[in-house]
């Protein structure tokens, strides 16, 4: 069985008396860019988060389409408030009820959990992005070389580890980001460019 890459993207640009300008369009540029002949992923869906429910309607439903071959990758861009624990902001998010308006990390967390396939990437562009794991990864291992392993659908050393990238920069849009990725079990930050990102999901 040949192996298929899917993303999911989630964009929110998030509530009007805090809105982002470039959250949403990050999100739609990231799918292009996946579908795209340097990538090349089987399919790359864009979601608007504009409630809780709209931004996960169709994660699990892409999810379980996976086989065990399969890549997942999850994106997230926008706001995001840890209050105990991770909630990822939508258009009509309600800061002051959370638990019903917020999209909970453990609900996305919980999906690809489920989810079969072999590769499983969780990108999360917004602030607190390390409160989405309890663990941290033991060691100073190589993370280009787990970030890149993930991406291309390797196993590698480490297949059961989520990985949190985080972006610097965010009103520069997503053509200039620079990435950081978060090993919350290291503590420690590293700062990749875009084109590393690109060339570590390529084929």
């Amino acid at each position: 069985m040949s192996q298929q890459r899917y993303a999911y993207l989630i964009g929110a640009n998030g509530p009007e008396q805090m809105a982002l300008r470039y959250a949403e369009s990050d999100a739609l540029r990231l799918a292009e860019a996946l579908i795209g002949p340097f990538c090349k992923f089987t399919e790359a869906k864009a979601a608007i988060a504009e409630s809780r429910d709209a931004g996960l309607a169709g994660l699990q439903e892409l999810a379980r389409r996976c086989d065990p071959s399969d890549t997942l990758l999850v994106h997230f861009s926008g706001h995001a408030i840890f209050d105990r624990r991770l909630y990822l902001l939508s258009n009509t998010t309600d800061c002051d009820n959370l638990y019903v308006t917020a999209i909970d990390i453990r609900t996305v967390k919980d999906i690809m959990s489920d989810c079969r396939a072999q590769s499983k990437l969780l990108i999360l562009d917004c602030c607190h992005a390390k409160g989405a794991y309890e663990e941290a990864l033991k060691g100073e291992e190589d993370i280009h070389e787990i970030v890149r392993q993930t991406a291309q659908g390797g196993a590698g050393k480490y297949p059961g580890h989520p990985l949190g990238l985080r972006a610097q920069g965010r009103n520069e849009g997503v053509s200039r980001t620079r990435w950081r990725v978060w090993f919350s079990l290291l503590g420690h930050s590293h700062s990749m460019s875009p084109q590393f990102c690109r060339d570590s999901i390529r084929s």
